[in-house]
């Protein structure tokens, strides 16, 4: 299942898995990601962050 859930922004590398959920207090929580190449959590993998900026370009 690698790649099913972007790249990770520190590496690049596609072996990014979840890793659980982050309490982000107030702005609720907010799913995490793990690298198994570097091993960095991460809470926008690359693809996720490719959609952001494509909803926010359409505003």
């Amino acid at each position: 299942m690698a790649g099913d859930y972007g790249r990770c922004p520190n590496c690049g590398s596609d072996q990014v898995v979840r890793a659980g959920k982050y309490n982000r207090g107030q702005k609720g929580l907010e799913q995490r990601y793990l690298c198994k190449g570097c091993h960095k959590f991460t809470t926008k993998p690359i693809q996720q962050l490719e959609l952001i900026k494509a909803q926010e370009s359409l505003r």
